[in-house]
């Protein structure tokens, strides 16, 4: 992907613009640059940018990075000649040369008012740097803490990421992150709502567990319709709290809780049932 200019003001609603210049000095959000050339610089989406010299993540200097060949991928990968990156360092099992990203690299964290640089009252979301990449062996997870893992079994080959972060397939297995969703058939397998993270095919899951006893006919989750709400941060606002029913049960993410109870975390989240 193509690098962004230095922004003139810290803007983190901008792809551009968590790394900026006043005109002296290099930034990223507000920590100096120490060394950085402002005439050289280009940033990547998320935390990724080089000058003529050294290649960053963040306000940080990466080592052994070849300047010639760095390019961020997205939020949460770049990659050199020889080496890939996260936020949790260098991917040591990668292949840099077939190494690609399989989705945006990000995930909603949450909304904020910013009340920062000029941006009073302007609302905007933030995101962590998280999702998959892949190369000639192996299928790759950040989760934006630690390392990237490999996800095991995975095929690299026919991996399709959700782009939500957390979900991908391949032809034999569901993934949420690293882990396999035991008893998933990638074929009928869905994601019931967006922003959510209950999935079914036969079975319910929540994240990668089973819900136990849930029924897939007569599940469903308890939110609003994201079609309602006229920006993503008035959607994202609402995803307070994961509830879900079917005939047997309610829910309050994968545990059985009282109606009365479940009932009580709806009005508070501001959903009619």
């Amino acid at each position: 992907m193509n690098g962004y200019k230095l922004a003139e003001s810290y803007d983190e609603t901008s792809e551009s613009g968590l790394f900026w210049t006043d005109g002296k000095k290099v930034y990223f959000r507000n920590y100096v640059i120490n060394g950085a050339d402002i005439a050289s610089f280009l940033s990547y989406s998320g935390y990724w940018a080089h000058d003529q010299k050294n290649c960053y993540m963040g306000d940080s200097r990466l080592t052994n990075a070849d300047r010639e060949s760095f390019v961020g991928l997205n939020y949460a990968y770049a990659k050199d000649k020889n080496s890939v990156w996260t936020m949790g360092g260098r991917i040591k099992d990668a292949d840099a040369e077939s190494f690609a990203v399989c989705d945006d690299g990000k995930q909603y964290w949450f909304p904020i008012i910013s009340r920062l640089n000029g941006l009073n009252g302007k609302e905007f979301i933030t995101y962590t740097p998280c999702g998959f990449g892949k190369d000639k062996n192996y299928v790759y997870h950040y989760d934006g803490a630690g390392k990237a893992n490999i996800c095991k079994n995975a095929a690299p080959d026919t991996f399709v990421s959700m782009n939500n972060g957390y979900y991908g397939f391949d032809d034999c297995h569901v993934f949420c992150g690293r882990s396999k969703l035991n008893k998933a058939d990638p074929k009928s397998w869905k994601i019931i709502k967006d922003g959510y993270y209950y999935s079914k095919d036969k079975l319910i899951y929540y994240f990668n567990r089973i819900i136990k006893g849930a029924d897939a006919e007569t599940f469903e989750v308890a939110g609003e319709d994201p079609e309602l709400f006229d920006t993503p941060f008035a959607y994202y606002r609402k995803l307070k709290t994961q509830l879900a029913r079917d005939k047997n049960n309610y829910y309050f993410t994968d545990y059985i809780t009282e109606k009365d109870e479940w009932n009580r975390l709806c009005r508070e989240d501001g959903i009619e049932q």
